[in-house]
């Protein structure tokens, strides 16, 4: 992102309707290689490439699959420098792999718009629901009728069904809708990509992708102090009037953009 981009602009470049599903799953497996890999900080989206393509850390037949697999991944997780990616590197390695599922999807429902539509579908079953690929192919076809061919519905659904297992949302061995448990470090990045939208405060919970990842928390303030206690981020009450901020996350060329204290 560059310092001309407005939140509004730079936040709408990240998600597209179609996402990966048509081909893949939000793919944690290999996230989780390239990710083991712990490459330097400061390195950009051509260093990931060049792991995934040239080295073939994901240890794939062909070449073709590799590109094809690489441009998934960065589809859904950047693996740049943007603020984005980069505050979700710092998150990845501060907290435990039980979370990092949780903390993947975020990004992911931020970039693939039916895989975030998929999860709001999936929600409004009550937990303990049976749920297959028949389900994710029956939202596709009613709400984009005439869209998909019935083999591409298939294939997404599919795909659709696999992901929300790899991340929680549904049983693996039962396939039954489960509660899901986000994790303080994936709602801190839900919060901070609410937060570059423009929104503050209490307004952060009326968000889409927070209130998704909420759905299934009885009390979202335990969750929220976790995060503060985590140095994750801070957070503050008085009177009622909530204050969340996000230290360490901008520079300063990037809070000039967002226009907000962090």
């Amino acid at each position: 992102m560059t310092p001309k981009e407005t939140p509004t602009d730079a936040t709408r470049e990240l998600s597209t309707l179609n996402g990966v599903h048509g081909r893949r799953t939000i793919m944690l497996r290999e996230l989780r290689i390239v990710m083991a890999l712990e490459l330097p900080a400061e390195s950009d989206k051509r260093a990931y490439r060049e792991a995934v393509v040239e080295r073939n850390v994901l240890a794939l037949t062909t070449v073709a699959n590799r590109k094809i697999t690489w441009d998934n991944l960065n589809r859904l997780y950047l693996f740049d420098n943007s603020v984005f990616f980069r505050n979700f590197r710092q998150l990845w390695y501060r907290t435990s792999e039980e979370q990092r599922p949780a903390l993947g999807a975020v990004l992911a429902l931020k970039r693939d718009g039916m895989f975030f539509e998929a999860g709001q579908a999936l929600v409004s079953q009550a937990i303990g629901t049976a749920v297959d690929s028949g389900f994710f192919q029956s939202h596709i076809e009613t709400s984009y009728p005439g869209r998909y061919s019935s083999n591409t519905a298939a294939s997404m659904s599919r795909n659709l069904f696999s992901s929300y297992k790899q991340s929680g949302w549904v049983d693996e061995k039962t396939l039954k809708r489960k509660e899901a448990k986000p994790g303080a470090a994936a709602l801190s990045l839900a919060l901070f990509l609410a937060w570059t939208r423009g929104l503050r405060g209490s307004l952060l919970f009326d968000d889409p992708l927070v209130a998704l990842l909420l759905t299934d928390i009885p009390e979202p303030l335990t969750l929220l102090w976790e995060a503060h206690r985590s140095s994750f981020i801070n957070y503050y009450d008085s009177g009622g009037i909530s204050d969340i901020r996000f230290p360490g996350w901008l520079t300063p060329e990037e809070q000039e953009t967002y226009h907000g204290a962090v």
